[in-house]
Parts: structure tokens; sequence; C-alpha cells
């Protein structure tokens, strides 16, 4: 399966101000993170591919997965309707 990389950047004063309001806050978000969501992240798993036979799925599949089975698990069968 190919996978399409789509790089997002915010915008740099963006990041600085949310650094800024997260410092006059109790917030379990530290700072830097706020600063390192400013640059650009790629991921790549053909190392798992090779080394532990991971197949990697489609992003929107998975998704559903986990949204059924927190809403199954967690918050009850009909949480937010169905």
């Amino acid at each position: 399966m190919a996978s399409t990389v789509v790089p997002v950047k915010p915008a740099y004063w963006l990041t600085h101000a949310g650094m800024a309001w997260v410092r006059h806050l109790a917030s379990p978000v530290e700072p830097g993170a706020i600063e390192m969501a400013q640059y650009y992240w790629y991921l790549n798993c053909s190392k798992a591919a090779r080394e532990l036979s991971f197949k990697p799925r489609d992003p929107g599949e998975t998704l559903h997965e986990t949204v059924v089975y927190l809403r199954e698990n967690f918050l009850g069968g009909n949480a937010f309707g169905k």
C-alpha cells in the first residue's frame, strides 16, 4: 500500500502565541511541546514492516474501528448515536 505524506506546518506566530498562552495556565502541555509542533514531522514504517512484518492499514478504517471500540467499551454502545 503506497502512502501519501501531506506535510502540515502551522504558522510560526500561532505556535508561539500558543506557547505564551500555555505558560499562563496550569496545562499538561509543556511549552516546548507546542514549539516542536511548528516543525514538519514525517513518519516511516518501513523498519517495522521489515523487522516485525508490520502491515499498515488505511487510516480511515483504523480511526473508524477505534471510535467503535471506544464507544462500545468506554462510552456505552449508544454514545453519540450510531
